[in-house]
């Protein structure tokens, strides 16, 4: 439900009309469908060279792809940024090629024979059904892990985690000469704090809504360190 309700608060940068696909091209973005849609031919996202650029598709209503439809990503656009927020059933048609993570709200999934899906079927309250479906889940781990030279090590702990409503970040030998970055990551992947780390223990503020997150920390050295955090 976290990622639903975080998908369900982005604020739209367009909206599209019912039916996607035929050649279709679009570029980064936040579109709202506001009925039932369908998936046919192609679908092209454009990720304008960023490979970090989102598409967030919020279809206000059942949703479904014609046989051998397809999504097709070009100039950087990555699965891991692509989610579709369904307000109703969702069902893919015998040879279609899915991309993003898809999540029906209180309604079932239905994958069709041969289908492939590169991301994740998520139901708030649905059963999900395969028939011959091939699944893969790609690694995102490039979201948090852009690091400068490679360079990458453990420097830093952080507790209590799971955390309730703050983190306390102890890194050795830290000071405002020899100072880190401190990032958090939603489920989505978005930015939701940024402090910098001047003292060997800092207290971080983390009135999060329940749910899993994601730190990256950056030496001045581009030494990295990243991990999970999660919110009680």
């Amino acid at each position: 439900m976290v990622v639903y309700n975080q998908l369900n608060a982005a604020i739209h940068t367009g909206v599209l009309l019912p039916g996607l696909g035929g050649g279709q091209e679009l570029n980064p973005g936040v579109y709202t469908i506001n009925a039932a849609t369908t998936l046919t031919t192609t679908l092209i996202l454009n990720g304008q060279g960023d490979t970090k650029a989102e598409f967030i598709f919020k279809i206000g209503g059942a949703f479904s792809t014609a046989a051998s439809s397809q999504v097709v990503l070009i100039n950087g656009a990555n699965t891991c940024n692509i989610y579709w927020k369904v307000e109703g059933m969702v069902s893919m048609a015998t040879g279609t090629i899915m991309k993003g993570t898809v999540i029906a709200n209180n309604a079932a999934i239905d994958l069709g024979s041969g289908v492939h899906l590169e991301g994740r079927a998520l139901s708030t309250d649905g059963a999900i059904t395969i028939y011959n479906t091939t699944a893969f889940v790609p690694d995102c781990s490039y979201m948090l892990t852009s690091v400068i030279n490679n360079k990458t090590g453990s420097m830093a702990t952080f507790s209590p985690n799971p955390m309730r409503g703050s983190v306390v970040v102890t890194l050795a030998g830290a000071s405002a000469a020899n100072h880190s970055q401190l990032r958090i990551y939603n489920a989505l992947g978005k930015m939701i704090a940024n402090k910098i780390i001047t003292n060997a223990t800092t207290t971080v503020e983390t009135n999060f809504p329940t749910g899993i997150y994601y730190y990256k920390l950056t030496g001045i050295d581009n030494k990295v360190q990243t991990g999970k955090l999660i919110s009680k």
